[in-house]
C-alpha cells in the first residue's frame, strides 16, 4: 500500500518537473530568438497548437515560413502535457496540428512551396525591436486537471519589453 503512493507521488513530482522543464525550455528559446530578431532585423514567431509549437519566420517577400537554425526546431510536448494561452485575459484555443498545418493526404499533394503558404500565422510575435506579443501560456498535466477540474501547472508569461517570468499557479 505505501510504495503505491510512494510511485504515485513520485510520478507526480517527475511529471512536475517535466513540466517546469518544458516551460523553462520555451523561455529560454524565446530569450535566444529574440536576440536573433535584434541582430538579424527579423521579426519571428511561434505557433503554437495543441501538442506543441514551431517557430516561423516573417519575410517581407513570402510572409511567414518555418524558422530555420539551432533553438528554432519545432517541438512536440510529452504525452499528457498541454499548454493553455491567454493574451490580453483572453484564452486562444490551440487546435491539433493536423488542423493548423498540411499532415498524411493533404501534405502528400503539396509542394514545399504550397506547404508553407498553408501553415498558419504565429499568434505570438517577437519582433526585430526586442519586444514581443505579452502573453502567459500554461503548461499542465492533462490527466491531473481532468481527474481534479483544478487547473495548476507552470505559467510562462511575458511582458511587451521581451520580460519572462516563469511560475508555479493553481487555478
Amino acid at each position: 500500500m505505501f510504495l503505491g503512493v510512494a510511485v504515485l507521488s513520485t510520478d507526480l513530482v517527475s511529471f512536475e518537473r517535466k513540466i517546469e522543464q518544458e516551460a523553462q525550455r520555451l523561455a529560454t528559446r524565446i530569450q535566444f530568438t529574440s536576440e536573433e530578431a535584434l541582430m538579424q532585423s527579423r521579426d519571428f514567431g511561434i505557433v503554437l497548437y495543441e501538442e506543441g509549437y514551431e517557430f516561423r519566420s516573417f519575410q517581407y517577400e513570402q510572409g511567414w515560413l518555418t524558422a530555420s537554425g539551432p533553438g528554432m526546431e519545432g517541438l512536440r510536448l510529452p504525452r499528457d502535457m498541454k499548454m493553455r494561452l491567454l493574451i490580453d485575459d483572453r484564452e486562444v484555443v490551440l487546435e491539433p496540428y493536423c488542423d493548423l498545418f498540411p499532415c498524411g493526404a493533404r501534405l502528400a499533394v503539396m509542394d514545399e512551396e504550397e506547404e508553407e503558404q498553408a501553415a498558419p500565422e504565429p499568434q505570438l510575435v517577437l519582433f526585430s525591436s526586442s519586444e514581443l506579443t505579452p502573453f502567459e501560456l500554461v503548461f499542465y498535466r492533462e490527466s491531473d486537471f481532468l481527474d481534479t477540474g483544478i487547473l495548476r501547472g507552470f505559467v510562462l508569461s511575458a511582458e511587451f519589453d521581451g520580460k519572462t517570468e516563469l511560475d508555479w499557479h493553481e487555478f
